[in-house]
């Protein structure tokens, strides 16, 4: 297991011990980039209404006679746009870094190249109790040492449960 990993298994552990009251989880769907994604978050870990929510998900699409894959691991700072009334919609924004393993089958053979991704956040959490959904919108950027960048929208919905 190369460094990078062991330095994000220390922070998540880390990140467990110290924020487990103010922990939750999340399932999302999303385009362009990672269909199904999951997402573990610690609310106020960074600073006062900054979250640090790290993904990790996949998704698949065939076509005629080809399939692209991928898997993502990464993490990213969401400030929470705080009011001072109670209100049901909290407004939130912020992006993160990560890395996709995305390949290409086509005829028996298997490309894969291991992507650099960043993203920046816009989107909306509505609290429903014990659950809440989210709504985002994305601006994906992937780097590729072959490829070179490639910026995309993206959209993701997903539900949040407290941990």
């Amino acid at each position: 297991m190369g460094t990078w990993w062991r330095g994000i298994l220390v922070a998540l552990v880390i990140a467990c011990g110290t924020a487990s009251a103010q922990s939750y989880a999340a399932v999302s769907v999303g385009l362009p980039v990672v269909l199904v994604s999951g997402h573990v978050g610690f609310e106020d870990l960074i600073a006062p209404a900054v979250d640090l929510r790290v993904n990790f998900g996949g998704g698949t699409l065939f076509g005629d006679g080809f399939g692209i894959f991928g898997l993502a691991v990464g993490a990213d700072a969401l400030w929470r746009f705080v009011a001072v009334d109670e209100r049901t919609w909290t407004p939130y924004a912020g992006g993160g870094l990560g890395v996709l393993l995305v390949g290409a089958a086509g005829g028996g053979a298997v490309d894969a190249a291991l992507v650099g991704t960043g993203a920046v956040v816009a989107g909306i959490d509505y609290d429903l109790g014990d659950l809440s959904v989210f709504a985002e919108v994305r601006g994906e950027l992937l780097w590729n040492p072959s490829a070179g960048f490639l910026g995309l929208p993206g959209v993701r919905l997903g539900v949040t449960f407290p941990l």
